[in-house]
């Protein structure tokens, strides 16, 4: 976990409309990446965790039903279980890790990013 202190630069730099605290999934899992996750997250579902798509998207990263085998492999997950916001976060995280932000390129003129 980060501190208050280096979550409140967080939350001072952030753009989302809400703060993100130091015990929020963002901030714990994206790390220095947290700012950007937020506005990805916001641009995405708007900051809805039970956010679903007409084109397969799920939860707070909207994260496509064509990671469906790759997560149900991994983790064990379905794709209702990503409307879990911290769920939705570590897949999130995995697939930034793996892929930068190219997951979600079609949000990028909302949140600037790759």
């Amino acid at each position: 976990m980060i501190g208050a202190a280096v979550a409140a630069v967080f939350v001072a730099a952030c753009q989302v409309p809400h703060p993100i605290s130091a015990a929020d999934p963002v901030v714990a899992l994206f790390g220095v990446h947290a700012v950007d996750a937020a506005n990805v997250a916001e641009c995405e579902s708007g900051g809805d965790p039970a956010a679903i798509s007409d084109t397969g998207d799920w939860g707070l990263f909207q994260i496509n039903q064509v990671h469906a085998p790759w997560v149900h492999e991994r983790w064990g997950w379905t794709m209702p279980d990503l409307l879990d916001p911290v769920k939705n976060t570590v897949v999130a995280r995995a697939l930034h890790r793996r892929q930068g932000w190219g997951p979600w390129y079609m949000s990028r003129r909302c949140h600037g990013l790759g």
